[in-house]
């Protein structure tokens, strides 16, 4: 189970993604960022580019597709 601690270190990891001057003005925009780049072991940027969130998009957050293996 999470502790304080770990909610910190989060919240300091999410604050750290925050970029207002492209969008990413809330923790509710950069989490997902986060969550995509440190679970996918991918750069920010392919992170950011996988995000889909939007009024449209029926519960999907992100898509990504992983082609570094060349199978895909």
């Amino acid at each position: 189970m999470a502790n304080l601690l770990d909610w910190n270190t989060l919240h300091h990891k999410v604050q750290a993604y925050l970029d207002p001057e492209n969008g990413i003005d809330k923790p509710q925009k950069a989490f997902p960022i986060l969550m995509v780049a440190t679970l996918l072991n991918v750069s920010d940027e392919e992170a950011e580019d996988a995000i889909t969130d939007g009024s449209m998009d029926r519960g999907v957050d992100a898509v990504y597709v992983d082609d570094r293996d060349g199978r895909n």
